[in-house]
């Protein structure tokens, strides 16, 4: 399926709709949200579809049967969640990440009631708006920044800590829009997008000090 939506300030039209591949006509419509949807993100098996938006909400969302699965305590950050990512690992925990300056961590929980099936388990706050983020196969953490900085992050149980960051000369000068890993490059190559109208592709090596 392919997910669209549109930029709008009133829940009617803040849907997600599904589209079919084979002959490109809508079949699902998930409301929800109240606010622009920002970001969405399929699952790495694809079965379940993470919506974040301007409400400073979460949704997650059954692809097959276009039902709601859950949804995130009322204003889980304290301003616009930008971005999410899902980990590769096959544990169904995500990352969400705000204005508000806070990346946070969801694991799965598997409870019944939709508000409690993924709850935080751990966050961190950094000096500027954190706009971007994607999440390698080896758990490696790439944030972009308001400001256009580049930082790599991993998640350690319950902290987050910070890798290194990238040299500031070699950023964007304005806000990043988006941060993608390379497919199959394991946490070394990836993509930015920025407001700068620049598009960088940059490699890094992540030595064991690093990585401790």
């Amino acid at each position: 399926a392919v997910v669209s939506t549109q930029s709008t300030g009133k829940q009617q039209f803040a849907a997600v709709l599904l589209w079919e591949c084979d002959n490109w006509t809508k079949s699902r419509q998930l409301v929800h949200h109240n606010l622009t949807v920002t970001r969405m993100k399929f699952s790495p098996d694809s079965s379940f579809l993470l919506t974040v938006s301007r409400d400073r909400d979460w949704a997650v969302w059954d692809v097959a049967s276009a039902s709601l699965v859950a949804a995130s305590p009322p204003k889980c950050h304290a301003r616009i969640i930008w971005d999410c990512a899902w980990f590769k690992d096959g544990s169904l925990s995500f990352a969400t990440v705000s204005r508000d300056k806070k990346i946070k961590v969801w694991d799965f929980t598997e409870a019944h009631n939709t508000t409690d099936k993924w709850s935080c388990s751990c966050s961190r706050r950094f000096d500027a708006a954190i706009t971007a983020i994607d999440i390698s196969v080896t758990g490696v953490i790439l944030l972009g920044f308001e400001t256009g900085e580049i930082s790599l992050v991993k998640r350690d149980n319950d902290q987050i800590s910070v890798l290194c960051s990238v040299e500031r000369a070699v950023c964007p000068t304005l806000t990043i829009n988006t941060v993608q890993w390379r497919p199959g490059s394991e946490g070394t190559e990836f993509a930015v997008c920025s407001e700068d109208n620049n598009l960088l592709l940059l490699r890094v090596l992540l030595t064991p000090k690093n990585e401790e």
